[in-house]
């Protein structure tokens, strides 16, 4: 597959906040999101649900938070 440019957007940015502070974000470009849809059949939909697991699963403070409550402490 090519690359292309676009004149409207190129990629999509998922954000996970905690009031102003940043807690994790992913970046898909948009040639790779089109890639899974032709390729794998994946819905644009399907992609951005996936973005969103990754990054609430993958979130250096969300797993440190989790690792508190796993040991009994509270998360900060």
């Amino acid at each position: 597959m090519e690359n292309k440019k676009y004149t409207d957007y190129d990629s999509i940015i998922i954000q996970l906040n905690n009031g102003d502070e940043c807690i994790g974000n992913i970046k898909m470009m948009r040639q790779d999101i089109e890639a899974l849809k032709s390729l794998h059949g994946q819905s644009r939909a399907d992609i951005i649900e996936l973005m969103i697991s990754t990054v609430e699963t993958e979130s250096p403070k969300l797993k440190k938070d989790a690792e508190q409550r796993e040991l009994g402490g509270n998360p900060q």
